[in-house]
This record gives structure tokens, sequence and C-alpha cells, in this order.
């Protein structure tokens, strides 16, 4: 199973080849080690079950340094979750510098969200028990989704200015929608052992909410 995340490699620049790693090269080699045992160990384990000298222990290093790098585990969590937004802020801006319509960039938008948050559904079951255990957790990972619910507001009304979206819907309830959709989508995923990609069980789902976007045909 794959249970990587951008956040779990360090690029390998070929000037670096051949001389020692430098301070900062080795602190984020060691801060993506634990990233990446933490993942493992939340997939197998749970989140509630793994704890800080476990995935110290998997990674490899002294329990003190996991907390050079991270304030706690909850914080561990959000910055893996924040990597996750970021990948879809990266596919909207990319979208957007090609051209690409409101739908289109929506769709990028999940679609970059989906393919970090849904490569392991063990690990997104633990992120799930995690934020509803924790109020703050879970103020936190809402306050982090809101950034997506900013971008899809952003090209509601980009949609509406075109033409191409209703200009009677509200951006702002709309984007609610279609992200609670997806998160209900998530969580019934998270629950499956051979589930589809989270993309591409979310895909057709955004597409009828999109559809209901699109201003209706006119009767002759």
């Amino acid at each position: 199973m794959n249970t990587r995340t951008p956040l779990d490699s360090t690029p390998t620049d070929k000037a670096t080849e051949g001389r020692k790693p430098s301070r900062k090269e080795r602190a984020e080699e060691t801060r993506a080690r634990l990233v990446e045992s933490a993942i493992a160990l939340f997939s197998e384990r749970g989140y509630h079950e793994t704890t800080v000298q476990s995935i110290s222990e998997r990674a490899g290093v002294a329990k003190g340094t996991f907390f050079v790098h991270f304030v706690t585990k909850d914080a561990l969590l959000l910055g893996v979750l924040a990597e996750y937004i970021s990948s879809a802020e990266r596919a909207r801006d990319e979208s957007l510098a090609h051209g690409a319509n409101p739908e289109e960039t929506i769709s990028a938008i999940f679609a970059a969200h989906a393919e970090q948050f849904g490569r392991s559904s063990p690990f997104m079951r633990a992120c799930y028990s995690a934020t509803l255990a924790s109020h703050d957790l879970a103020k936190a990972t809402n306050e982090l989704f809101e950034l997506v619910r900013k971008m899809l507001v952003a090209e509601i009304a980009r949609g509406q200015s075109t033409g191409k979206f209703r200009a009677d819907i509200s951006p702002v309830e709309a984007a609610l929608a279609i992200s609670s959709l997806y998160i209900g989508v998530s969580l019934s995923y998270s629950m499956m052992t051979n589930a589809p990609p989270l993309k591409t069980m979310f895909q057709p789902m955004l597409e009828l909410a999109m559809k209901s976007f699109c201003p209706r045909a006119t009767a002759h």
C-alpha cells in the first residue's frame, strides 16, 4: 500500500551528490522520515494507538528529535493535511495558467487533493478518527479546508461572471455543498477495503453537482 505523501521525500539535487549534506538538508530528511513513519503507523495501528515514541523509533531517531520538528502528534498530522491543501492550490494555479474554465479548475482542485488524501483509506480513516475525537484538531482541520472552499467560491463566481453558472445561486453555499459532498464521499471511501481511487469515485458526483450550477435550458 502506498502511503507516501509529498512530505515524505526530499528531492535530490545533483549538485549535492558526492558531498556531505548540510544541516538543513539533514533536518529536512529527518522530518520527512518522521512524516513517513507517522503515516505508516497511523495506517497500521490507527491514530490514537500510535505514540510519538513509536513514530520516532520507526524513523530511527530519538524521541526528543521528534519535538525538534513537531510540537505534538497533532501538529504533524496538520502538517500533512496542509500539504494536501497546498497540492490543491498548485493544481488551481496551474489550471488557471493554462486558461481552464471554472468547471475544469474545480475538477483539478479536487483531483489534486484526492490524489494525495486518497492514497490510503486506513490513513484517511485515522485522520477522521483523530479529528472527530478532538475539538481543537477538528477546528484546525476545518480552517485548513476553508482554503479549498475559498478557491471554490472564487471559481463559482468566475463561472457566474462568464455566464457558465447560474447567477441565482450563492457561490458560498454552492462551494459548501460540493465540499460537503467531497467530505462525505471521502468518509465512505475511508471505510472501504477495495474501493476505486477517491478521485474516481468523486468525479462523477462532482460533475452532477456542477450541472445543477449551469443555466437551465429554455423551453421552446
